[in-house]
């Protein structure tokens, strides 16, 4: 048993709660998708590809493509059991 201001105390701040967890999960995938172009961007800007004859920035950009997808998803199916 718990007393009813504790339990109404609870039921007035868990929809809060759980807007700035969602809040903060956006916040944390802007910011990856917002570095992976500024890799990109830099990677355009400082011409690796023409000036290292063994740098290839595709593959390196894909590869953070690949890795921030990865953990975009992960975020989202937390945001999903969240809501469930």
């Amino acid at each position: 048993m718990i007393p009813y201001q504790v339990g109404l105390e609870f039921h007035r701040n868990r929809l809060t709660v759980l807007g700035e967890q969602n809040s903060s999960l956006s916040t944390i995938k802007n910011s990856i998708r917002d570095s992976i172009s500024s890799i990109e961007k830099k990677c355009k800007d400082l011409d690796l590809d023409k000036r290292h004859s063994e740098i290839k920035t595709s593959t390196f950009i894909e590869r953070f493509r690949e890795l921030s997808d990865s953990v975009i998803n992960e975020l989202d199916e937390i945001k999903a059991k969240k809501t469930n």
